[in-house]
Formats: C-alpha cells, sequence, structure tokens
C-alpha cells in the first residue's frame, strides 16, 4: 500500500468541486485500486518480499490479544499479507484476505494457493466499504500499511468497528517514518523545478499517534494490549546495479511520471530522468554489500471494540 499517492491529487483535480464527498471517496478509490494493478503490481513484490518480519510482529500482536479467533479479516492484504501467515498461525481460523485491487487479490489467491493454506477466502474489497459482511461477524480485523489511504478515515474505522463482534479486535501498523517518501519528494522536486504538491492521501498521515486515537475513541474502539508499540523494518531492494530496485521505489509517482511522458511534446522520458535523479539522491541508502536499502519505523494499532456496546 505504497501507490498511487500522485494518481489521487490528479485524479481529485478533476472532480467538480460541487461533486459531493461520497464521489470524490468512490474516484479516489476506485484510482488507488487501479493504481496497484498491473506494473504497479509487480514490482510492488520488491516491497512484499521484505515484509516477513512485520507479517510475524501481527501475528504475535493478534495471538496477544486472541488465542484462539474463530473469523479474521486481512483487509489491504496486497499480495496476500499477512493474511496467509495469520492462515498458517491459526489453521482453524477461518482468514478473509482482502484488498481494492483485483490483481492483488490474484497474487494472494496464487500466494495461498502455493503455500497450501485451505482456510483462506478472497475477496475485492474498499476498507470505506464493508457491506460485503455483516454486523458483528469478525474477531480479528487487521491492517497492515493500509489505514493512512483511507479516503475517510472516519468511515474506514466506523466499517471496521461494525465488522468486528463486541470484544474483537482491530490490529494495524501505520508508518512512523521511512526513508522511501523524502527520497521520492527529493526526486520529484528535481523533476518538476519545484517541491511537488502535498498528496491528498499521505503515507505519514498518522505517524502522530494523538490525532488517531482521538479517532479510533470517536469510532467506538479502547485501546489494548500492544498498541502504541514501536518497530524498526528494513528493506532491501535488491542490487544497486539492478534499475528494477529503483523503479520499485518510483511506484507512488509512476501514474504521474507516465501522465508527464504522454503530455511531453518533446518525448521526454520522464521516468528514465526519474529514475537517474534518485540513483543520485539514494546514494546514501547503498549498503556495503551493494544493495539499495530503506529503512523504516512503524508503530502498532491494537484497539478493541467493547463487549457491552451497541452495534454502530
Amino acid at each position: 500500500v505504497l501507490c498511487g499517492l500522485v494518481h489521487f491529487a490528479r485524479s481529485a483535480s478533476r472532480i467538480p468541486r460541487a461533486a459531493p464527498l461520497r464521489h470524490l471517496q468512490s474516484k479516489l478509490s476506485r484510482n488507488f485500486s487501479q493504481s496497484f494493478d498491473g506494473e504497479a503490481a509487480t514490482l510492488f513484490q520488491s516491497f512484499f518480499q521484505n515484509g516477513a518480519p512485520a507479517w510475524a510482529e501481527t501475528v504475535s500482536a493478534v495471538r496477544r490479544v486472541n488465542a484462539s479467533p474463530s473469523t479474521i479479516i486481512d483487509i489491504a492484504s496486497g499480495p496476500g499479507e499477512p493474511a496467509c501467515s495469520l492462515s498458517e498461525a491459526f489453521p482453524t481460523s477461518s482468514v478473509i484476505c482482502s484488498d481494492s485491487s483485483p490483481d492483488m487479490v490474484e497474487m494472494a489467491r496464487t500466494r495461498s494457493e502455493q503455500l497450501g493454506r485451505s482456510n483462506m477466502t478472497f475477496s475485492v474489497d474498499n476498507m470505506n466499504d464493508l457491506s460485503t459482511y455483516g454486523d458483528g461477524t469478525k474477531d480479528i480485523v487487521t491492517a497492515q500499511f493500509g489505514l493512512m489511504f483511507s479516503p475517510d478515515l472516519s468511515i474506514a474505522l466506523s466499517e471496521i468497528h461494525r465488522v468486528l463482534k463486541p470484544e474483537g479486535h482491530l490490529v494495524a501498523t501505520v508508518w512512523q517514518e521511512f526513508d522511501l517518501f523524502p527520497l521520492i519528494k527529493e526526486t520529484m522536486t528535481e523533476i518538476l523545478g519545484k517541491p511537488p504538491p502535498a498528496p491528498p492521501i499521505n503515507p505519514m498521515s498518522l505517524a502522530d499517534p494523538d490525532p488517531l486515537d482521538a479517532a479510533l475513541a470517536a469510532a467506538g474502539f479502547e485501546i489494548a494490549e500492544g498498541h502504541r508499540e514501536v518497530k524498526d523494518i528494513t528493506f532491501n531492494m535488491g542490487p544497486s546495479t539492478d534499475e528494477k530496485a529503483y523503479k520499485a521505489c518510483l511506484i507512488p509517482v509512476l501514474p504521474k511520471l507516465k501522465e508527464m511522458q504522454e503530455e511531453s511534446e518533446e518525448n521526454e522520458d520522464f521516468i528514465a530522468k526519474a529514475l537517474g535523479i534518485l540513483k543520485i539522491v539514494a546514494a546514501k541508502q547503498i549498503s556495503k554489500q551493494g544493495d539499495l536499502q530503506l529503512s523504516g519505523v512503524y508503530r502498532y494499532v491494537v484497539v478493541k471494540k467493547p463487549g457491552n456496546q451497541a452495534r454502530r
């Protein structure tokens, strides 16, 4: 869930000011899922393959709040994690792997088949519309690096609260720091000749825990064990001699770069230009072994739906 930010900005700018908010949210969500399809979905594997430590941490976080959940839904699951890890850790649980991108869901299905998981089902869903699922039907909802991409966090949290059973838990992760985003900003500043506009949906928007905790409380959640726990993670993107390592880093801005190429009267290759700039600005991220490495810090969101609370 690292891509589509500039695509969001471009799509939002095309919606008339008088358009209803729900229309805007629907269009943003649709374009966001499309930005994870095709080439971007393939490139995302470079990030995905580095996520195993975070998947294991999420399994542990879930186990702390519920040792034997019967139903788990992993939203914004991408190519199937932590859903597949959860299905292995809780073999008697029913695990739903959900993402807004059909391509991602198909990748997840393939991954599940390769791993021999028999307790998983798959669904294309937007976290702001979980109407596929009834009220109070899930023990656990997980969202690894996904909440910050909701067009309206209050709606997403309300939907998660609705589908959880009383005493059910949301276990999520959000970015607190990540090397990637300053590198992208520096690259696009060089391309555009000025700092790029702030994206309408910002991957670092939940870095401050206080506003998020306020939103969680407003949605009816209570703090649970493990909330605000902080973890480090390193993404090894591969050899610095491999262009794919850098192109994967450009996922958030690939739609914008492609648009600029299409509109260029000189047929300028903006993707190649961005890759060249990124290789320079990311020089400090090269390890002694010659790999491109990105470090990050993420924070856990672990909250509970009260048992005595009426359905919302």
